[in-house]
C-alpha cells in the first residue's frame, strides 16, 4: 500500500513559525531534483528554440511569423486594420496586384461555385498603388472569421544587409452578404529586408496561385449542444 502525504504535513506548523529568511509559512514548497547523470536529450533540448543553433533562418522565419499574428489579430477584427500589413511595406515596394489576370471556373452550382486565379509575374505597383489593392483585396463587405498565414518556405539571399524571401500561405474565410461565404486560398512570395532600425520591411510581394469559393447559405451547422447538451 502506498501512503501519500498531504501537502499540509509539508508546512511548518503556525505555532513554531517559518525559519528566519524563509518566506511566509503559507507558501508552496517544491523540490527540484538533480541528477547523477546528464540526460541524452539536454543537448537537443538546448537546440529547440530559434536561433540556438547553426540554422539561423528558423530565427528569420519566428520574426516573419510574430508579424504574421498581428496580421490575423487586425483582420479579425470589426472594423478590420491594415495598418499591420501598411507598417511593413518598404517605401520602394514593387509587387504584383492581388486580383487574379485569370480566373478559371472549377464548379459553378447554385450553392457552390470554385475558381482557380492565376497571377501576372510582373511587379508593377508601386508603394501607395498596392495599398489601394490591399482595401480593395480586404472589401469592406467582406468580414473574415478567419485569417491564417503561415511561413512556408525561407530562404536567405545574403547576410549583410540582409534580405532573404518567404512564401506565405493564407486562408481568409468570412461572409460576403447575408448568408454567403466566401474563402480564398493562396500564397504569396515576400521578400523582405532589415531596415537600418532593426525592423523588418517588405520589399517585394508578388502573387501566387490562389483557390476561391463562394458558398450559399449554411454548408456546416454546430451539432455539439443538440448532440451533447443533455451531459453532465
Amino acid at each position: 500500500m502506498t501512503t501519500r502525504l498531504s501537502p499540509d504535513l509539508l508546512r511548518a506548523s503556525p505555532e513554531q513559525g517559518p525559519p528566519a529568511g524563509c518566506p511566509e509559512a503559507s507558501a508552496d514548497y517544491r523540490l527540484t531534483p538533480h541528477y547523477r547523470f546528464q540526460s541524452t536529450l539536454d543537448r537537443f533540448l538546448s537546440q529547440i528554440h530559434p536561433g540556438h543553433d547553426a540554422y539561423i533562418s528558423e530565427l528569420y522565419a519566428e520574426e516573419v511569423a510574430t508579424a504574421l499574428a498581428k496580421w490575423t489579430a487586425a483582420l479579425c477584427q470589426n472594423p478590420l486594420s491594415l495598418s499591420p500589413i501598411v507598417e511593413l511595406l518598404s517605401p520602394e515596394l514593387a509587387a504584383t496586384s492581388l486580383r487574379p489576370e485569370a480566373e478559371q471556373c472549377l464548379r459553378n452550382k447554385a450553392s457552390l461555385q470554385v475558381w482557380r486565379g492565376q497571377f501576372q509575374g510582373q511587379s508593377t505597383l508601386q508603394r501607395e498603388t498596392f495599398v489601394q489593392e490591399l482595401g480593395l483585396f480586404f472589401g469592406s463587405s467582406w468580414r473574415l472569421r478567419t485569417a491564417q498565414f503561415e511561413v512556408a518556405s525561407i530562404t536567405i539571399k545574403q547576410e549583410v544587409p540582409l534580405i532573404f524571401s518567404t512564401r506565405i500561405r493564407y486562408d481568409l474565410v468570412g461572409p460576403t452578404s447575408g448568408e454567403d461565404t466566401e474563402e480564398r486560398i493562396g500564397f504569396w512570395d515576400l521578400e523582405w529586408e532589415r531596415r537600418t532600425s532593426g525592423s523588418l520591411a517588405i520589399r517585394t510581394w508578388r502573387s501566387g496561385e490562389e483557390t476561391r469559393c463562394r458558398v450559399a447559405g449554411r454548408v456546416f451547422e454546430d451539432v455539439t449542444t443538440w448532440a451533447l447538451g443533455g451531459n453532465t
